[in-house]
């Protein structure tokens, strides 16, 4: 029985051994334990938490949309390609709520602008088909060809996307329609 208690004690020390270490002891591949789970994360899209945006969240109403703007462009310029839409969105998400209230032309073109380049922009219907409405620097024609190449961007990534529920990509197919929707209704009492 005293083997046995040993041999418990031994394995639990060893083990704790083990874990402490440092992240240099790595694997047969050059990886470490610390980068395989680096790399798990970022295969699905999360963002490192040392990027800018986690500190502008707190920060966002103490700074000006310029602002807001350029540590944005900061933040993204040194981005990894395997999570730069989900950090793009949450930049936006941050940014748009501020322009909606004081953009300039020109902010409202950048976002515009990003919104269209972003691989799916899934949080921001609402916000891209207002900004586009209400921009008075682009004219209708064009409008409606950046509503449709949005509209058709998002349509396809939904479609593409494994959904909890049908009834949860039906609610974002209705949601995407509601607001290119608004868009032309907008878009027609503003001309």
């Amino acid at each position: 029985m005293k083997k046995f208690i040993y041999t418990i004690v031994g394995l639990i020390s060893f083990t704790s051994i083990i874990s402490c270490s440092d992240d240099k002891e790595t694997t047969e591949e050059g990886l470490t334990l610390k980068s395989e789970k680096v790399s798990e994360d970022r295969m699905k899209g999360d963002v490192p938490r040392d990027r800018i945006i986690y500190s502008a969240f707190g920060e966002s109403a103490n700074l000006s949309v310029d602002e807001l703007i350029e540590l944005y462009k900061e933040d993204i310029s040194t981005a990894n390609p395997d999570y730069v839409t989900n950090l793009k969105n949450m930049w936006l998400t941050v940014i748009k709520h501020r322009l909606m209230k004081e953009a300039t032309e020109d902010q409202k073109l950048f976002y515009i602008k990003e919104s269209l380049a972003i691989e799916n922009n899934l949080a921001h219907f609402t916000g891209f088909y207002t900004m586009l409405a209400t921009s008075t620097s682009i004219d209708r024609k064009e409008k409606d060809v950046m509503a449709d190449e949005y509209y058709k961007k998002n349509y396809d990534v939904i479609q593409q996307l494994q959904w909890k529920s049908p009834e949860d990509k039906k609610k974002k197919e209705g949601e995407l329609i509601y607001a290119k929707r608004n868009y032309t209704n907008i878009a027609n009492f503003t001309k």
